[in-house]
């Protein structure tokens, strides 16, 4: 057991002082309470703690795809990814979850909402935590039979947090997600879908008396389903509080009402977007109207920054840097991203890592923000099982 009494602990409720917390050989909290001046023998860390940052939406799957090439636009890089995920070794996936992973963690993100269409036998997880969601995508009846077969297998042999992927409504029939929404309901599990991510979707999905997805996907027979906003798709599909929705670039405000009508949470990836030539979602009333959201990374090749914090930034930097807005970006990428990904912990319980940025003297929220957003240095507090030493791994 090794004791860290911190300056400051950084709480959505406001900033406590004076903390001490025990921990396991591995550098995770055993214990935390209010420092009671008579415990001797611990490290003292001059700084304000946080938990470990969260990126609600990400592929590690993908980090080691190889010769992808230069992918003109989204359409090309999903019919890319169909094709290959089928064949790709396995052993390429352990791979790419391991890399992606440690990648994250030299970021300080230990908590990951990750989407994965291959599931090899664990570890599901390694250096990280959070949820895993199960992705159906199939344009094809083969394709999608044997991705619902492998999502049934997924959901009943391993003990870890999961939920279940609708890749889009472009590549997974109308009347199939339904179901799966019905069943995800039925098991208490959270639904994650893309929906909104481009100007070319919302032009095919609201075309009258078309499936303009056969130009993309001549194989689809998918139904044509009578839409004529993003609201009607979340009214008719019955999403609910156990529905997370990605990207969400094209919704109106009105839209957006419903999802706050229906308690839907939002994960957010603005570098993904702009990365395929896209507007940018309307930061600023999702944030008003107090939707629940987090922030994502998205796919590793098509995101070539994969920093979190670059992501937040873009954000704060579309509200124009207002004030109000720093708390709210702030939590969306500690607190709040677990409480989007339905993960009970907050980051700062027991068996977690957490993570310190020294601000010397000065512990208040503002402080915290603005050292956060302008490049301070965060550090990861870990312990070296070899020698029992507390040491700060810079991210």
């Amino acid at each position: 057991m090794k004791k860290i009494r911190i300056s400051a602990l950084y709480k959505p409720t406001g900033i406590e002082r004076d903390i001490l917390l025990i921990l396991n050989d591995e550098g995770r909290i055993l214990e935390k309470t209010k420092f009671d001046g008579i415990t001797n023998d611990y490290t003292f860390l001059d700084g304000i703690v946080f938990p470990t940052l969260v990126n609600a939406h990400t592929h590690i799957e993908l980090t080691e795809f190889e010769n992808v090439g230069k992918i003109g636009n989204l359409w090309d890089w999903i019919l890319l990814v169909v094709k290959n995920k089928r064949s790709y070794p396995e052993e390429k996936f352990k791979n790419s979850i391991s890399h992606g992973e440690n990648f994250f963690l030299n970021q300080g993100v230990c908590c990951i909402g990750d989407v994965r269409s291959v599931l090899p036998e664990g570890p599901y997880f390694s250096c990280t935590s959070g949820r895993i969601f199960f992705e159906v995508l199939g344009y094809s009846e083969e394709i999608l039979q044997a991705k619902l077969k492998a999502m049934e297998t997924f959901l009943t042999s391993c003990n870890i947090d999961k939920g279940i992927s609708i890749h889009s409504l472009y590549t997974t029939p109308f009347s199939v997600a339904s179901d799966l929404i019905k069943m995800a309901e039925k098991k208490g599990l959270p639904v994650m879908i893309h929906l909104g991510e481009t100007k070319f979707e919302s032009e095919l999905f609201f075309q009258k008396d078309v499936n303009g997805f056969k130009k993309i996907f001549p194989d689809c027979e998918f139904e044509r389903i009578d839409i004529s906003s993003y609201g009607d798709i979340i009214e008719k599909l019955n999403f609910n509080e156990n529905t997370v929705l990605v990207h969400c670039v094209e919704f109106t405000k009105k839209d957006f009402d419903i999802v706050k009508k229906e308690g839907i949470s939002v994960v957010l990836c603005p570098c993904s977007n702009l990365y395929w030539g896209e507007n940018l979602p309307d930061f600023r009333y999702i944030m008003d109207r107090e939707i629940n959201f987090a922030v994502g990374t998205d796919s590793p090749l098509t995101n070539g920054i994969m920093n979190l914090r670059e992501d937040a930034n873009l954000i704060l930097k579309n509200v124009n840097y207002e004030e109000k807005y720093y708390k709210k970006i702030f939590d969306a990428l500690t607190y709040l991203g677990r409480k989007v990904l339905k993960i009970s912990s907050t980051g700062l319980n027991k068996n977690e890592l957490f993570t310190v940025l020294f601000i010397p003297n000065i512990y208040t929220e503002e402080r915290l923000y603005d050292a956060f957003f302008n490049g301070g240095k965060i550090f990861l507090i870990q312990s070296d099982t070899k020698n029992g030493q507390i040491f700060k791994k810079q991210v």
